[in-house]
């Protein structure tokens, strides 16, 4: 029998909130028995009551930390309360907890580390929304995709199934949100990834979303996220390939500076000169960052992994 957790970040959902924690109970899985935990960030109507009334257990911040943050005190409750696997969904409504069975079941199956609803990939499910949310999703999995080499048609959706294993190797930083960071970092431990399609509520019935209510703040601060993602796990290229560039143009300045001074008797301005010396030696400088960084990285991550190991071994003698 599986524990399963599942987390729902609320911040003012007491509208639907109680429906989608009795549509979680009211669910029977009969290889796996579901804890509900509902982390609070900062809601300042009747949520939290919501939450008890309805038999769930309440995890509250006291205040607005992002949704980030709340991810990451539903991930510290999982791996704490030794879950097998943790499922996310929103308060809002807008998914189906009777679909929460498909998303576990890869995992039960051991097929997958993590499994995302895709509201995307099938043509047929593709809800309504405003052109310009369905266009800025497609951007942000393009993007994503090609920083981790993955082929996933929705990295936004919030509602997920991660295993233990995969806990265990989130080491996250954004506060804002976290669904294209969690995929960035899973994508560069090896964890296998798998899409579930599900029928969801393009636009919530209550409220506003605190994420993408804005789209310009949704894609600044989703942008800077997955560029500190990428700079961290990914170091040769974030630093490496500009100082090849850089190294490639501070030698044509180079060449072209003493081919027409010595070869074609020509006088062109030494400021060329200094160009391209300064240039070779700013690459000189990113090389040696990349490579310190990559240095760093690999120690990071195996650090990351003992810790892992101790922390399962630990457990296993509790």
């Amino acid at each position: 029998m599986k524990k399963i957790v599942v987390a729902i970040p609320v911040l003012n959902e007491s509208k639907s909130l109680g429906a989608v924690i009795d549509g979680i109970k009211a669910l029977s899985m009969s290889n796996a028995k579901a804890a509900i935990v509902v982390v609070d960030d900062g809601s300042t109507d009747d949520s939290v009551l919501v939450a008890k009334e309805h038999g769930a257990k309440v995890l509250s911040h006291g205040g607005n930390r992002g949704l980030g943050q709340a991810f990451r005190t539903a991930v510290r409750h999982a791996i704490a309360t030794k879950a097998d696997i943790m499922v996310t969904i929103d308060g809002d409504g807008q998914f189906d907890p009777a679909d929460i069975p498909q998303l576990v079941e890869p995992i039960v199956a051991d097929h997958s580390d993590f499994v995302t609803a895709s509201r995307f990939r099938s043509h047929e499910l593709i809800p309504k929304m405003p052109g310009i949310k369905l266009w800025g999703n497609r951007r942000i999995a393009w993007i994503v995709n090609k920083l981790a080499g993955t082929n996933l048609h929705d990295v936004s959706c919030g509602y997920r199934a991660y295993s233990r294993e995969s806990l265990l190797v989130l080491d996250l930083i954004g506060d804002f949100t976290y669904t294209h960071e969690v995929i960035l970092t899973l994508a560069f431990r090896g964890m296998r990834m798998r899409e579930v399609d599900v029928r969801v509520r393009g636009e919530r019935e209550h409220g506003k979303s605190r994420v993408a209510g804005s789209i310009l703040r949704y894609g600044l601060n989703s942008s800077i996220i997955l560029l500190r993602n990428f700079r961290d796990y990914r170091p040769l290229t974030t630093f490496g390939d500009p100082a090849m560039l850089i190294a490639i143009i501070g030698m044509l300045c180079l060449a072209y500076f003493g081919i027409s001074s010595l070869i074609l008797d020509e006088f062109y301005p030494k400021i060329l000169a200094f160009i391209g010396a300064f240039m070779l030696l700013f690459s000189t400088v990113l090389f040696i960052t990349a490579l310190l960084a990559d240095m760093f990285t690999r120690i990071r991550v195996q650090l990351e992994e003992t810790r892992r190991h101790l922390f399962l071994l630990e457990q296993e003698h509790k």
